[in-house]
C-alpha cells in the first residue's frame, strides 16, 4: 500500500499565516486517529512554503518504531535526501525482511551467549556505558552528520 502523502502549498503568503497555517495542520493531524485494520500507520504532509523551502510532517503511530530502529531509519532518510540534493541515485540495497531476524534468533546458540556475556562483564559492579560509546554530550549516533541547509 501506498504512503499518504498530503500536499499543501503556501507558497507566496506572508510568514505568519504560513507559520499559523502549518501549526492549525499540525494540531489536526497530531488528533487524527490511525485506523489498525488497514497499512501504513504512517502518512506524510509536504507543505511548499517558498520557491525551495518545503516543511515536512511525518506523522506515525509510536507502534512502528523503537527506540534503537527511529535514528536509524532518520539516518537513512537524511542520507537518501542529501544524495536526491545533489543528484546521486539511491544506492540499491537488499530488502531486510523481519522475518529473517525472527529466524536468525532461533537458530542462535542461547547457552554460549551468555557465557560470554558473563565473561565479558565479570568484574562489572555498576552501571556502566557500553566500551563503544563515549562518555561525551556527543554520544547522539549521527550528531555530526546533520547541517542545516538556508
Amino acid at each position: 500500500m501506498a504512503l499518504p502523502l498530503i500536499e499543501l502549498d503556501l507558497w507566496g503568503m506572508d510568514v505568519a499565516v504560513q507559520l499559523s497555517l502549518l501549526q492549525e495542520y499540525a494540531a489536526a493531524d497530531r488528533i487524527k486517529e490511525f485506523d489498525f485494520k488497514s497499512a501504513p500507520l504512517m502518512r506524510l504532509a509536504l507543505i511548499r512554503l517558498d520557491e525551495d523551502r518545503y516543511h515536512m510532517l511525518w506523522t506515525f503511530h509510536h507502534i512502528l518504531f523503537d527506540g534503537w530502529s527511529m535514528p536509524v531509519l532518520m539516518e537513512e532518510f537524511l542520507s537518501a535526501y542529501d544524495l536526491s540534493l545533489v543528484g546521486k541515485a539511491l544506492p540499491n540495497v537488499e530488502e531486510d525482511r523481519y522475518e529473517d531476524y525472527i529466524r536468525y534468533i532461533g537458530h542462535k546458540d542461547r547457552d554460549a551467549e551468555e557465557q560470554y556475556w558473563r565473561n565479558y562483564l565479570e568484574g562489572v559492579e555498576s552501571g556502566t556505558l557500553l566500551p563503544f560509546i563515549r562518555a561525551t554530550a556527543e554520544r547522539t549516533k549521527g550528531a555530526e552528520n546533520l547541517s542545516r541547509l538556508r
